[in-house]
């Protein structure tokens, strides 16, 4: 994640806006943000990540899980 964090007087976090980065072959994409106002957004492109990772997750669980 990355972005700009403010700070109040007391040291609390305001304004947060962060952006959701995915390292991939062929570099960064952003695959969501999350922000005080709007919290998480996920892209459609995000929605297709989380998509195949939770299919590979689902296979390596049923793997380990054949013993």
């Amino acid at each position: 994640m990355t972005g700009i964090v403010d700070f109040d007087q007391t040291g609390l976090r305001r304004s947060i806006q962060l952006k959701i980065l995915d390292l991939s072959e062929t570099g960064m994409l952003e695959v969501g943000t999350w922000s005080n106002a709007n919290r998480l957004s996920i892209t459609q492109m995000g929605v297709q990540q989380m998509t195949t990772i939770r299919k590979h997750l689902q296979v390596v669980t049923r793997e380990v899980t054949k013993n």
